[in-house]
């Protein structure tokens, strides 16, 4: 995949794959395994929750967000279009303690990925930004800025999880984590990604990532 763009913060990510085997299968554990197979050409659904934990200026807990997101996943070859394309089944919200709060614009919202990483229009994976101008909920209240940037973001984090960090490519992927104990530099470390959208955040503001290792460690439980 030649995705070189990612939505992370600007941190050491450790990936960790957690293994539990009793001794009797502790030979296996010295064989390689291939991380690196591609996705199966069907027809798949996810479901990805996000929990934004707000602060008060002295560190307490002030409050959490949830931000629930299930999509449906058509791949490249059974698509009109030739490109893996997305279906925002629903996505919801909970801000503290307030009932579950649904985004209507975002019912049964399709759209096209872009692998290459950044489209045409500087839209990071193709997702339009028009789409979260002014999203409101289903009382009809709009969306603060801050929060519908969370929204377009939790897609972002998705793609870049399920789309960047899952996919195998020829250097510094999963596709190198062979045995356990193994530890690879990803390929989107110290990358710069775009973080406008729209009249929320202009032109120019950008994300600056830090070295991001994927580390294979066997848990001692």
């Amino acid at each position: 995949m030649s995705t070189n763009i990612l939505r992370n913060s600007a941190m050491l990510f450790t990936f960790c794959c957690f293994m539990v085997l009793s001794s009797s299968h502790a030979n296996e554990l010295a064989q390689k395994f291939n991380l690196g197979m591609s996705k199966h050409n069907a027809i798949q659904y996810y479901e990805m929750k996000s929990k934004i934990i707000n602060k008060n200026m002295d560190g307490t807990i002030k409050s959490t967000d949830i931000l629930l997101i299930m999509l449906k996943w058509e791949p490249a070859v059974l698509t009109a279009s030739r490109q893996d394309e997305f279906t925002c089944l629903q996505f919801s919200l909970t801000l503290g303690d307030t009932a579950n709060l649904i985004i209507p614009a975002l019912k049964n919202w399709k759209y096209a990925f872009d692998e290459n990483g950044i489209d045409s229009k500087g839209q990071v994976f193709g997702i339009d930004h028009g789409k979260f101008e002014k999203l409101h909920d289903q009382n009809g209240l709009v969306l603060q800025a801050d929060m519908a940037y969370h929204v377009y973001n939790a897609f972002i984090d998705f793609h870049s999880f399920c789309n960047v960090f899952a996919e195998p490519a020829e250097n510094g992927s999963v596709k190198q984590l062979e045995k356990i104990g193994d530890k690879v530099e990803h390929y989107a470390s110290h990358s710069q990604p775009p973080t406008n959208l729209g009249s929320h955040f202009k032109e120019g503001s950008h994300l600056k990532t830090g070295k991001l290792h994927f580390h294979w460690k066997d848990y001692p439980w």
